[in-house]
């Protein structure tokens, strides 16, 4: 399939769904409102957040892309030369680390309370307590190894990640948490103005483009996950093959 300075639709979706898993950790801000000393800070910490990191996404990304072009790996840090490379993971690994052990510990965090929620032993030093919490996060530990180890391809796989869930989880869940907080106002047209249509407006058109990406962008990873096994560019499960691969192919 190709992918070079022509991209084919497929291509297109594809890249769609990797943009989206870049900010797959949006729901984790829900968690940070709880732990701050003022809530009302919250927004403003979002914005400053998001900002940073897309500053540092399109920074990045660019200059990755001007000196690699189409042949840049996934992930990127397999496009700089051994040395290099060796270098940059070594430089990665404690960020790599820490954003394992997020990434662990709240989806853990939100087994844990959906069992233990009603019940004493969310909030007590015991024995079920205890047994609970360390088997959630063991249990989204081991899955997370079978599902990195179990698949043999990087790319794609956070494409097809990204359109699958992302989109839920980055847009039309906060949409829908709009007009969910709004909905007083959908019913009171004194206090509809023109800034109201134009939230409500924008927060439709995000939840109708998250459906128009789960499909197009999971179309455009099957296609390109198909091509890779075609090629033969596709190493076979729990093999300690490096699986990222060029797009350049």
């Amino acid at each position: 399939m190709p992918r070079s300075g022509n991209p084919t639709f497929g291509d297109a979706a594809n890249a769609l769904g990797t943009v989206i898993f870049a900010y797959c950790g949006t729901p984790a801000f829900f968690n940070v409102i709880a732990e701050m000393k003022n809530p009302k800070d919250f927004q403003k910490a979002v914005y400053l957040a998001q900002v940073l990191c897309t500053a540092v996404y399109l920074s990045l990304s660019i200059v990755i892309y001007y000196y690699c072009g189409q042949y840049v790996a996934s992930p990127a840090l397999g496009s700089a030369g051994l040395l290099l490379k060796r270098i940059a993971y070594g430089v990665a690994i404690p960020g790599l680390l820490v954003s394992g052990l997020l990434y662990t510990h709240l989806p853990a965090k939100y087994v844990f309370v959906r069992l233990l929620r009603g019940s004493h032993h969310l909030s007590r030093n015991t024995v079920t307590h205890w047994v609970v919490w360390l088997g959630s996060v063991a249990g989204c530990a081991a899955f997370s190894y079978i599902i990195a180890s179990a698949i043999p391809f990087f790319g794609d796989l956070i494409s097809l990640v990204g359109a699958l869930f992302g989109t839920t989880l980055v847009m039309q869940l906060e949409s829908g948490m709009w007009f969910f907080l709004t909905w007083d106002q959908w019913k009171n047209p004194a206090v509809r103005g023109r800034w109201y249509w134009a939230l409500a407006a924008y927060n439709a058109f995000a939840i109708l483009l998250g459906w128009f990406i789960t499909v197009s962008g999971t179309y455009g990873t099957v296609l390109s996950i198909h091509a890779a096994f075609q090629d033969g560019t596709v190493s076979s499960p729990w093999s300690c093959k490096n699986n990222a691969g060029s797009l350049s192919s």
